[in-house]
């Protein structure tokens, strides 16, 4: 059995667990996808200050997988296999809340090409982050 370094998990759709694969096992078809990091993206939701000055959290949690580098092959495999070839796409995660792992129906998006920046020399993209909104646990 292989050991991975996260937990971190992505399936196509909704509610889809049975569907799991770590991050680090997806590949391209050329290179294999390195362990992402949401340590400290997880947001509760939109803060807002009520009428007496105390602060809520309203509406539904967000995070982010940040990857310190992908291929522009990689940022493809994932729109076509996560967003039907677009910008955003239903899926189920497993990723790092406040401090421990849990699941998550949420959408994914991705960054657009302004996002993503230029190449680097050796073809690829520096610091890409994939952000999923509407997120909640199963």
């Amino acid at each position: 059995m292989v050991a991975y370094f996260t937990e971190y998990k992505i399936a196509v759709g909704n509610n889809n667990t049975a569907g799991f694969s770590y991050v680090e096992a997806l590949t391209d078809g050329t290179y294999k996808f390195p362990p992402p990091s949401g340590i400290g993206t997880f947001e509760n939701g939109a803060l807002i200050v009520r009428g007496d000055g105390s602060v809520t959290f309203d509406g539904l949690p967000s995070c982010e997988w940040v990857f310190e580098k992908l291929f522009p092959s990689q940022i493809t495999y994932l729109k076509t296999t996560y967003c039907s070839s677009g910008q955003s796409g239903l899926v189920t995660i497993r990723t790092i809340s406040d401090s421990a792992y849990a699941n998550y129906n949420a959408r994914l998006i991705m960054p657009t090409q302004k996002e993503l920046g230029l190449l680097e020399l050796g073809g690829w993209y520096n610091r890409v982050v994939l952000k999923f909104t509407r997120m909640v646990a199963l």
